[in-house]
């Protein structure tokens, strides 16, 4: 390839030299062809000819002319390439981005949702092999999605696998975040997965104190419900044993460092709901306002 176009290169201007009505046949017209006609006898007068003088240009070496040529075919192969690899991540983006505007679009009538659990499989498969900036879209998705599980549990539910495969993604564990998200929507949806959610809470305490984020205490708070809701002796209506009662306090201590997390600690529920977290306390009989930061 390489010797093709330095040889078309050559010859070309070798023509351009001959019509030009300016220009009769001199010596850098004969220099221009043979140039053209070099790379195809190089191999075999290599050993004996290592340079060529071209009247008006100077000394050209054949050797470095060579390797000039090869870096920049080696060039031109690594550009084409990359621009192959971006086809390829846009295709794939493409898909996800379908997929996923199909599993969090929200219909009035229900009925009209065509998305089956193999299309749901799909978009996970997809979503791993995302751009970064498509799971940042897929993220914002799913946690608007989640927070209709009251009004739209089913539809909340669909949160799950964006959820699973953005988490599957990241190897390095940099998001806590995304087990945050898929530990809120395990807790508050119809079939409650409360060891799950729990496990999941975990993993996004450990990340953010990782990483050194600061905030997010609903984390605690929730792990504590998870807890709670988990609690056999509770369930009893018995009072939690002493490692319990040290792990669900452990949470809501650190959930009370937030104003709000305070206030709905010790919220009186509204009608039709419950408070776990003050029915654990009062049967436990602890005060909440010893919850608060000293």
């Amino acid at each position: 390839m390489g010797r093709i176009i330095i040889t078309t290169g050559a010859l070309a201007v070798g023509v351009v030299h001959l019509v030009w009505p300016a220009l009769t046949i001199d010596a850098i017209t004969l220099a221009l062809i043979g140039i053209g006609i070099l790379p195809w006898i190089a191999p075999s007068i290599q050993r004996i000819v290592q340079s060529i003088d071209i009247p008006g240009v100077g000394k050209v070496e054949l050797r470095e002319a060579k390797e000039t040529a090869e870096a920049a075919l080696s060039r031109a192969e690594e550009v084409e390439k990359k621009l192959s690899e971006r086809e390829k991540q846009s295709l794939i983006d493409a898909q996800a981005l379908a997929l996923l505007e199909r599993a969090t679009e929200d219909l009035d009538d229900p009925s009209e949702q065509t998305l089956t659990p193999e299309d749901l499989q799909e978009l996970k498969k997809r979503l791993k092999e995302a751009s970064r900036s498509v799971k940042v879209i897929a993220f914002v998705r799913a946690r608007n999605l989640r927070r209709l599980y009251k009004r739209k549990p089913r539809l909340a539910e669909r949160s799950i696998p964006i959820f699973e495969a953005l988490i599957e993604s990241d190897h390095s564990e940099e998001f806590h975040r995304n087990h945050g998200q898929l530990g809120y929507i395990l807790k508050d949806k119809k079939e409650k997965e409360y060891q799950r959610a729990l496990e999941e809470l975990s993993n996004a305490i450990r990340i953010r104190d990782r990483v050194g984020d600061v905030g997010f205490e609903a984390y605690e708070f929730n792990r504590a419900v998870c807890r709670i809701a988990t609690d056999h002796d509770f369930k009893q209506g018995e009072r939690s044993s002493s490692r319990m009662v040290r792990e669900i306090l452990a949470d809501l201590r650190r959930a009370a460092e937030s104003r709000f997390w305070q206030e709905a600690i010790k919220r009186p529920p509204a009608p039709g709901e419950k408070n776990v977290v003050l029915d654990w306390l009062r049967l436990n009989d602890i005060d909440p306002d010893t919850l608060e930061p000293k």
